[in-house]
């Protein structure tokens, strides 16, 4: 199974974390835009297949602090631009 993790920015709370292992659904219950697919050699193979989403950084591998499941997340270009104003 695999996690998905939502970072997005918000006007009253900030950053905020939303999670699932259902990816499609959340994509559906989101309104989100597919722009295509990771389809780059390069890149590592839990990503490869996994949509892009317009307005949105990602999909990226995560940290996992227990180890068990991949963590895919993916984050608004607000919450980026706050975490990197941030150092975070």
């Amino acid at each position: 199974m695999v996690l998905f993790e939502f970072y997005v920015m918000t006007d009253d709370a900030g950053i905020c974390r939303d999670a699932c292992d259902d990816l499609e659904s959340w994509i559906a219950a989101n309104d989100a835009e597919i722009t295509g697919y990771v389809d780059d050699p390069r890149a590592r193979k839990e990503l490869q297949g996994l949509p892009k989403l317009h307005g949105w950084i990602g999909p990226i591998i995560g940290p996992n602090a227990f180890g068990l499941t991949p963590v895919i997340q993916y984050a608004d270009t607000w919450a980026v631009r706050e975490l990197d104003r941030v150092g975070a």
